[in-house]
């Protein structure tokens, strides 16, 4: 309907503008012819005169000789259009007669209508400088025209004012009435004309029925153009519901496979915020004899209601631990070694505890190891190993899920939003969809990874380092965007690697997210990470390099220990660098080595912190 309503007023607006084109083709044309009339008057009245006085003057001529052939400028003008229009019709074109009108005429054929007179008295008072009328017949339409003669002036007294001044050729000739008597800086008469438009009108028609037969064509164009966009973008949302319904499915399947591992760990594991707990493992359940998740949020239980002592220190329910609660203490010092105690039905069971930060919803995991039966050192130093690798396991799964949740949650809003707002473009949709599928196939394989290697049988492969490394950048390219981070790379092709291609990636993730934070106090325009890699004797060198300033002297030796972090508890657990130190170290037989170096790039002197991974030639090829 918009549609049809626009095209209307479009069609309007031509017929209207070729309309108000013919008219205006029209006066230019008699306009010019108007003006040559005018200056031909002049010339008579300028020149032709002039040279008669002369002569007069030097008594060449009868000073009172008089011809209206030559003095007469109206005259003069009027027999040269006759002249003009007898040789149109030889042409076999219509005559285009110019009419000269006046309220003092001397000769009665230019006695002035009505009409005229109404007009003469417009032009005196300055109210229009010209004057057009479009007058339609059965037979043709025509335009008539009106421009007013110059002002009289002092020259032309001579023969319009008294009439005992004036020539007497010209008095015997028209009499002393008419035409005298006139005032200095009066419009004493009118030119008109009246001008055929019918080859300008049918001009005009034939370009409104062009303009119109192009726009028509146009919006049927583009309207077909949107009728196949909108069942492409039907059909598109329809695929992406598919994939949305199917990976839904997956995560909550996936959902109910983590916590069937949880559920298989001897530790109490549960999940608190605020306080609070929102959810627990099968071990929780068996300790605290609730039969099921319904039963423990009836109950609102807090697990400190429980506590005796905690790191062997005195515990009450208002306790806390350096100024803090302490599941926050827990997630602070997660380097140290925790224990509590609990009461639970008149018995006392001794735990190690760990507290983890799960993400940004201020949800903590809270494992709890008991260690009430373990006597000897060796046996509690055991356990506290397996619970910290649990903590760990925990921790990486929060780390690689947080991202590629992220640019999931961020590309369908963002989608959602565009089509609301209707600017939601083909490109974009595709790289939203991609980036959509490429995180959730990402988010699979870091279960199945998880699920590896907690059975323990993960199997390396050969993949190209290249290829791996371009997959990595396109996981974090959305930070790389955000952050105005510029990326230089400068590998050497053909590298194969024989290790575990998602786990490199997450080390490079780790390395990446290091350099990003660093990054935050640089300007924007100047947050470099250059990333090499190359072959090295019987070994494959991957260097990560950033301009952030390099790392503090003091925090260099500690870098790769678990849990040591710099950052803000909201901002990271320290565990990222530990876990790739591991997948490196123990996971493909190499090394990696943090250190600050100065560089030159483009001229500029940067210094920043290096990354350097080495991996043998057993692992290449």
């Amino acid at each position: 309907m918009i549609s049809l309503v626009l095209f209307a007023i479009l069609t309007a607006l031509y017929y209207e503008q070729t309309q108000d084109n013919a008219v205006n083709n029209a006066k230019s044309k008699i306009n010019e012819l108007l003006l040559q009339y005018k200056a031909l008057r002049n010339y008579v009245g300028l020149v032709q005169k002039e040279e008669v006085y002369r002569l007069q003057k030097e008594e060449a001529i009868d000073k009172n000789y008089f011809h209206p052939a030559l003095l007469s400028s109206t005259f003069t003008a009027r027999s040269v259009n006759n002249l003009y229009n007898e040789l149109k019709v030889e042409l076999g074109e219509k005559p285009v007669l110019i009419r000269f009108a006046s309220d003092n005429a001397r000769n009665p054929l230019n006695q002035s209508t009505k009409e005229e007179s109404l007009l003469l008295e417009k032009f005196n008072k300055n109210e229009i400088t010209e004057y057009t009328k479009i007058i339609s017949t059965d037979t043709e339409t025509t335009l008539y025209y009106v421009l007013p003669t110059k002002r009289t002036s002092k020259r032309c007294m001579k023969c319009h004012s008294d009439p005992a001044i004036a020539p007497p050729g010209l008095i015997s000739l028209y009499g002393p009435t008419n035409g005298f008597h006139e005032k200095v800086g009066n419009i004493r008469a009118l030119l008109s004309t009246t001008y055929s438009m019918d080859e300008d009108l049918a001009m005009a028609n034939k370009t409104f029925y062009l303009l119109t037969l192009i726009t028509f064509v146009v919006f049927s164009i583009l309207l077909f153009i949107v009728y196949k966009f909108t069942q492409t973008l039907n059909t598109a949302n329809q695929t992406l519901d598919e994939k949305v319904t199917l990976r839904t499915e997956e995560l909550v399947n996936e959902k109910a496979y983590i916590k069937k591992i949880l559920d298989v760990n001897p530790s109490i594991i549960f999940v608190i915020e605020n306080g609070k707990i929102k959810n627990a493992n099968k071990q929780f359940y068996h300790f605290f004899n609730f039969p099921n998740q319904d039963e423990l949020l009836t109950n609102k239980i807090t697990i400190e209601d429980y506590f005796v002592d905690f790191d062997k220190n005195p515990f009450f329910a208002d306790t806390k631990i350096e100024n803090d609660f302490w599941y926050n203490y827990l997630v602070k010092t997660q380097d140290m070694i925790h224990t509590v105690s609990l009461e639970f039905e008149n018995s006392i069971y001794s735990f190690i505890i760990n507290g983890t930060e799960l993400n940004t919803n201020k949800e903590i995991v809270i494992t709890l190891q008991n260690i009430t039966d373990q006597l000897q050192k060796d046996k509690l130093i055991y356990e506290q190993s397996k619970l910290a690798s649990m903590g760990e396991m925990i921790g990486n799964i929060a780390h690689q899920w947080r991202q590629p949740l992220s640019i999931i949650s961020t590309s369908a809003s963002g989608m959602l939003m565009q089509k609301q707002y209707a600017v939601l473009s083909d490109e974009q949709f595709e790289k939203n969809c991609i980036a959509i599928d490429e995180n959730a196939q990402y988010l699979s394989k870091t279960i199945d990874d998880f699920k590896d290697f907690i059975k323990g049988d993960t199997q390396k492969v050969n993949f190209n380092l290249e290829e791996n490394i371009d997959i990595f950048l396109q996981l974090v390219h959305s930070s790389i965007k955000t952050y105005h981070m510029k990326v230089i790379k400068d590998i050497n092709k053909n590298i194969f690697i024989n290790g575990y291609a998602n786990e490199l990636s997450q080390c490079f993730i780790n390395i990446f997210n290091n350099a990003k934070d660093a990054l935050l106090d640089k300007e924007e325009d100047k947050r470099f990470l250059f990333i090499s890699v190359i072959k090295e004797s019987d070994s494959v060198v991957i260097v990560f390099r950033d301009n952030a300033g390099g790392i503090a002297p003091d925090v260099l030796p500690r870098i790769f220990e678990p849990y040591f972090t710099t950052k803000h508890k909201s901002q990271g657990t320290g565990i990222g660098l530990h876990m790739t130190y591991n997948m490196i170290v123990d996971g493909m037989a190499g090394k990696i080595k943090a250190s600050n170096i100065e560089y030159t790039y483009d001229g500029q002197n940067y210094k920043g912190a290096e990354f350097k991974i080495t991996l043998p030639q057993g692992a290449t090829r």
